[in-house]
């Protein structure tokens, strides 16, 4: 018997090709989810994570199909249906998946301790500590960057010797309070 031989990766070719080719199916350019159903019915279609770890999120895999069909005759109707997507704007994240984001990075207080965090909306996570901590809790400062999960390190850097066990919760001075408050309003 001969050992069973490791799985190739796809080619970006590959990748790309049946992209193309659900586009067309679609008659506009998909997004992952859709790449996700037409991997639930069409075996040979590649999951969604090794689309997105070769070429990035789906605005990434758009510009990448987008020049695959600009230098080659014969797809110019799928260019038509990518040049939308490739022309947007890319959306806003809430930080989770990594690198720049837009967002606010947040100094709490609930009863003596203090949690420097990152959300992209205040008002949404406010009501969720309402009913997770203990004690009532008060937005002490934010600061809107588009940068949060930068920010968000740096300060809990600065305070990590302040810090309580692993977690984002912090016994802070008065001082070191003064000090986030110092900071823009935006970063």
């Amino acid at each position: 018997m001969e050992p069973n031989r490791p799985a190739e990766a796809y080619t970006d070719e590959y990748l790309i090709e049946h992209l193309v080719a659900l586009a067309r199916k679609l008659g506009r350019y998909p997004s992952w989810r859709e790449w996700r159903i037409e991997r639930l019915t069409n075996a040979q279609f590649p999951n969604e994570t090794s689309i997105s770890k070769r070429l990035g999120t789906t605005q990434d895999a758009a510009r990448t199909v987008h020049d695959y069909c600009q230098s080659r005759e014969g797809y110019e109707d799928v260019l038509a249906l990518v040049e939308e997507v490739v022309k947007r704007p890319p959306r806003r994240t809430d930080g989770n998946a990594g690198g720049t984001t837009t967002g606010i990075v947040y100094l709490i207080k609930s009863g003596q301790q203090y949690k420097i965090g990152k959300t992209a909306n205040l008002e949404q996570r406010s009501r969720q500590f309402a009913i997770q901590l203990p004690h009532p809790h008060v937005i002490v400062h934010k600061i809107e960057t588009d940068d949060i999960a930068g920010i968000e390190g740096y300060w809990h850097r600065r305070f990590e010797h302040k810090r309580l066990g692993t977690s984002e919760w912090f016994a802070l001075s008065a001082a070191d309070v003064n000090a986030f408050q110092r900071r823009r309003k935006f970063m």
